[in-house]
């Protein structure tokens, strides 16, 4: 009983907010969810890493064996996805591919495991999404594209983002063991708090603009491959790489989560099957709340 109480305080807050920005979505038609995103990406999201990252008390080998775990799970998902997904179009291959591997490790992933597992499972966290937030805006594209010919541009832009030079300041200030000036650890501690609710609310919004139940045979495989596939993949990288407790949590966390929201951009702009795009990721939202719960519940459960 302990247990389910732990998972659901764990789960519903985050999709209650979620629920909170489908309802303002309804609610208020014109409501353009471009600004709030540009707030976080610009302001909120890069001071929540910075305060994160800069008094993550993680050493640099733990840091480097989180970063090989993820890596690791998204060779051998993409091996996975590739292998069952033949017989599709070249173009509906390399969409369910790139949905499939990137997930919603900002708006969903840093507050679940804030909720789930406290600030030392935030700090892991952050850890997951930099790197993900960096292959989403570099191999995603070059992956839709079938060619290198972006990929150098692509990685040149990516490190524009405030959030990649938000985690290379705090790894740089933790590093160094510099004390910031009061005010200045809370502004950071007071924008970074507005992230985690801001993510949930613009997830909302965009899950209200691209509802669709017309799925097809590829969303499902799709779905199927980011809420049971990936989640299995994680456990046998964390198996092979002896990973416990904390880090296997927040791994198998991470791969519980459904599509990023970002990948329809990504799709759109790469020309790729966007409506495919967009079924897989509300509907993988939608079933995440059974993914997550059961993995958060099986983590607490064994993973101690």
């Amino acid at each position: 009983m302990d247990t389910l109480l732990f998972t659901l305080n764990a789960v519903l807050p985050a999709f209650l907010i979620i629920g909170i920005g489908i309802l303002a979505g309804r609610t208020t038609p014109n409501l353009d969810p471009i600004p709030l995103a540009r707030l976080g990406t610009y302001f909120t999201t890069p001071a929540l890493i910075a305060s994160t990252v800069s008094k993550a008390e993680i050493s640099a080998e733990l840091a480097g064996h989180i970063a090989l775990a993820y890596v690791l799970f998204l060779l051998l998902l993409s091996g996975v996805t590739v292998l069952l997904t033949r017989g599709h179009s070249v173009k509906r291959r390399s969409t369910a591919l790139v949905t499939t591997l990137f997930s919603n490790t900002g708006n969903m992933g840093l507050s679940l495991s804030l909720f789930a597992y406290g600030h030392a499972g935030l700090e892991r966290s952050v850890i997951i999404f930099v790197l993900s937030m960096l292959f989403l805006f570099t191999l995603g594209p070059a992956l839709m594209a079938g060619e290198n010919s972006r990929f150098g541009r692509r990685l040149l832009e990516t490190w524009k983002l405030p959030p990649v030079w938000a985690a290379v300041g705090g790894i740089l200030i933790n590093i160094g063991h510099v004390q910031l000036p009061l005010i200045v650890s809370r502004v950071l501690e007071l924008l970074g708090g507005a992230a985690v609710p801001l993510m949930l609310l613009l997830l909302g919004i965009q899950i209200n603009r691209s509802w669709s139940w017309d799925l097809k045979s590829i969303n499902w495989l799709a779905v199927g491959l980011k809420t049971i596939a990936a989640p299995l993949v994680a456990v046998a990288v964390g198996m092979l790489l002896r990973l416990r407790g904390l880090e296997l949590s927040v791994l198998v966390l991470t791969a519980s989560l459904p599509t990023a929201v970002n990948v329809f951009g990504v799709v759109v702009e790469m020309n790729g099957d966007y409506e495919d795009a967009g079924r897989t990721i509300f509907m993988s939202t939608i079933l995440s709340l059974v993914s997550i719960g059961l993995c958060i519940l099986l983590s607490h459960t064994f993973l101690k």
